[in-house]
Formats: structure tokens, sequence, C-alpha cells
């Protein structure tokens, strides 16, 4: 079972963004984490897996994607959090 938790265990910044942003998990992760963006459409653009010994700042390259609003998607076997991430050149 999946629980959705709330925002503010995860910030994103800067939102809306240009060349990269920057998300910082401000409750310490348990397990290895999945860190998925979609794009408007629902396709996956960018997917990575994140050790939950790793940094808790992470830094994600979003230059090269298209204007638009994105999903971020942040999921382990505990939980699972969308936020809205806007991409403006």
């Amino acid at each position: 079972l999946f629980a959705y938790v709330n925002s503010s265990s995860l910030k994103i910044y800067p939102n809306p963004a240009k060349d990269k942003i920057t998300i910082a998990f401000t409750t310490p992760l348990q397990s290895t984490t999945t860190l998925e963006i979609y794009n408007a459409m629902g396709i996956l653009v960018y997917r990575t897996m994140i050790d939950p010994n790793q940094d808790q700042n992470i830094q994600v390259e979003v230059g090269h994607l298209a204007n638009g609003n994105y999903l971020l998607r942040w999921k382990n076997q505990e939980f699972v959090e969308n936020q809205q991430v806007v991409v403006l050149k």
C-alpha cells in the first residue's frame, strides 16, 4: 500500500526553472526512492533512483525540456508524492 504524503516533505526550487532544479528532501529517506518527471501528456521524461544514504539535496538538469508543466513523482515502498514543476526559459 502507498501512502500519499504532503508536499512539505519535498521542496523544489527554483520553480519555475530554467536550467536545473534542486530537490530537497526534508524527511530522511528510509529506502531507495524513485524520482520521475512526466510531461503534460503523461510521458516519462526523466527517471533516477535515489539511495537513502545519498545527500538530502539533489540537482536535476531540466534545460533540455520544453517549456511547460511537469509532474514530479517521488515514490518508494512507503509513499508516493507528486508535485508540479514548471520549466520556463
